[in-house]
């Protein structure tokens, strides 16, 4: 499960991101290279429980290896190519099982 911890009330995503900057497209379960036309498809929405601020979604079936999480807050009705990215995390999959992550940025 992806993890997020910020202010109640927001609409947070969470995108995967591949070595050689690969983007996870949850329609096609494979990396990609970036294509603007397919940001939907590399969203992983994220539900608030209650109004804690702690944002939870779905880990996708990785195979082994090291990923990026980005967290965006989306401001519009739709993820879009301009929302802010409000953290970022190390992501290690190994045995098809969450190893270890890391915050490794945050932004206000």
């Amino acid at each position: 499960m992806l993890t997020f911890v910020g202010e109640t009330g927001q609409t947070i995503y969470a995108q995967i991101l591949g070595g050689a900057v690969q983007w996870w497209n949850l329609t096609t379960a494979a990396f990609e290279s970036y294509d603007s036309a397919n940001w939907s498809a590399y969203t992983i929405g994220m539900t608030e429980a209650g109004a804690s601020g702690i944002y939870s979604g779905p880990t996708p079936a990785l195979p082994n290896g090291s990923y990026t999480v980005v967290y965006r807050r989306q401001t519009g009705n739709d993820a879009a190519t301009n929302d802010l990215a409000v953290a970022a995390e190390a992501l290690v999959i190994g045995a098809g099982a969450r190893l270890a992550e890391a915050t490794v940025g945050v932004a206000s």
